[in-house]
C-alpha cells in the first residue's frame, strides 16, 4: 500500500529516562489531564503511530494531537 501522504515530522527517539518520566505521568491519578493526555501523545508518537491513529486512539482530535506534538517539536 502506498502511503497518501508523508509525515514532515522527525521520528521521536525517547531515552530510557524519558521514557520512565513520561509513562509515570502518563498513568498518574493526580496530575493534569492535559499533562497526562500529552505524555500519553508523546509516548504513541515515539512508539511510531501517526498523528491520525494517536488522536483515535486516545479520543481526541487530530488537529488537537498534532498541536501537542508541534509544541514538543518547538521545545527540543
Amino acid at each position: 500500500m502506498i502511503p497518501l501522504f508523508k509525515s514532515t515530522k522527525q521520528p521521536l527517539v525517547l531515552s530510557s529516562e524519558d521514557r520512565q518520566f513520561l509513562q509515570r505521568i502518563s498513568q498518574s491519578r493526580t496530575e493534569e489531564f492535559r499533562r497526562v493526555e500529552r505524555a500519553r501523545m508523546i509516548l504513541h508518537y515515539a512508539d511510531g503511530l501517526s498523528i491520525p491513529k494517536i488522536a483515535k486512539a486516545l479520543g481526541a482530535t487530530v488537529p488537537k494531537t498534532n498541536a501537542a506534538l508541534t509544541k514538543l517539536w518547538c521545545r527540543v
